[in-house]
């Protein structure tokens, strides 16, 4: 089978999962599993940003006639956001404490918190979904593909 860098919407996916299962797990009242889902999809993510920054994004400025909605500057601010806004979450989670007098006032304040993340994150999965990835589809051969995504993550044990 040919590959595709099309293929990275099945990482977006994951990563999606996994946060939803962070968020069922505040729900719960979980909130040590909350924290260990969410460092573990910080861990992925940022793992997904840096691949496509440091291994595609080269690529992609050298062959793709872009054109503003898929300006390179656009996406890297969004990753940047995308990181800033994680680092807040992560932050908010580890200071939850099940003894706190307010406790549910904190979860839903974060839940209302990681909705406007979960809509960055969206928008910018579908800019890369519609643009990015078929840019360089469309721009690579089989071959390159095959090793622009060797270490993506597309793997569950590399995605682990």
């Amino acid at each position: 089978m040919e590959s595709s860098i099309r293929s990275l919407s099945q990482v977006h996916e994951r990563l999606a999962d996994l946060f939803q299962m962070h968020q069922e797990a505040l729900l719960d009242g979980d909130l040590t599993r909350a924290g260990e889902l969410l460092r573990e999809f910080g861990t992925r993510i940022r793992a997904h940003i840096r691949h496509e920054e440091d291994v595609l994004m080269p690529v992609y400025r050298e062959r793709v006639d872009y054109g503003r909605l898929g300006d390179p500057a656009h996406l890297l601010d969004e990753h940047r956001q995308i990181q800033e806004q994680l680092e807040q979450l992560q932050h908010r989670v580890a200071a939850l404490r099940s003894d706190d007098s307010r406790l549910s006032r904190e979860l839903v304040a974060l839940v209302e918190e990681e909705w406007r993340f979960k809509q960055l994150l969206e928008h910018h999965n579908q800019r890369e979904d519609r643009t990015f990835y078929p840019c360089l589809d469309e721009k690579t051969s089989p071959e390159e593909r095959a090793v622009l995504l060797e270490d993506a993550g597309l793997t569950e044990e590399k995605a682990r």
